[in-house]
């Protein structure tokens, strides 16, 4: 405390300098001073103020990795304590839009994300999007980016002889332009013959055995 003054014979004010975060606390004790019979005085109730010059942190949370429709995706937007200001305006978002803006809580948010189209799709909040109560604004979240991808895979048969004189095996690769789930021997069909020795050799590279039946 410092700049102690009388105003008059029952008020003094003083200004308060925090030291920094947490509570800030100020007492005044019994026999700080006497009235006129010379009777102490009680103490004071502790006056408590809370120093908080910390930002508020964002997170967005619930983004696919990955979409191949136009369809909305729901996200989650919180902070790390109550704020107040925010909207969706402050929702960023690049190659599609924002809508259906909900306030959850005092800190927790959710919005419809709509994809434009191919590429990746980006959300952003800003800095100072919102405050908490001691008016600190937010720091920036982490960009949250989801692909967008509705382009179908290509797929090559590679390695197939243009003639054979016998019903002896040979080995055939299948190479697709990128990686997929969901392949297998059952999907490679063969006419007048038959695949065998099915190996996935990565995520986008097979190969099997393929025995001609005969002629033809």
């Amino acid at each position: 405390a410092s700049n102690f003054v009388a105003v008059d014979g029952n008020t003094y004010t003083a200004d308060i300098t925090p030291d920094g975060t947490g509570d800030i606390t100020i007492d005044v004790a019994t026999a700080a001073a006497q009235d006129g019979a010379g009777n102490d005085n009680m103490a004071a109730t502790q006056a408590v103020t809370l120093f908080d010059n910390t930002a508020p942190t964002v997170d967005i949370q619930g983004e696919p990795a990955l979409v191949n429709s136009t369809a909305s995706y729901n996200v989650t937007i919180e902070f790390s304590e109550d704020v107040t200001g925010f909207s969706l305006a402050d929702i960023s978002v690049g190659n599609g839009s924002a809508s259906n803006f909900v306030a959850v809580d005092g800190n927790t948010y959710t919005a419809d994300i709509t994809p434009d189209g191919t590429g990746d799709i980006t959300i952003d909040v800003a800095t100072a999007a919102a405050q908490d109560g001691a008016g600190n604004d937010n720091m920036a979240a982490t960009q949250a980016v989801t692909l967008f991808d509705n382009t179908a895979p290509t797929v090559d048969i590679q390695g197939e002889p243009a003639l054979v004189n016998s019903t002896a095996s040979y080995n055939v690769t299948i190479e697709f332009s990128e990686d997929v789930t969901g392949f297998s021997l059952a999907d490679i069909s063969v006419g007048n013959g038959s695949a065998s020795n099915f190996v996935a050799v990565d995520g986008n590279t097979y190969t099997a055995d393929i025995t001609p039946d005969g002629t033809g």
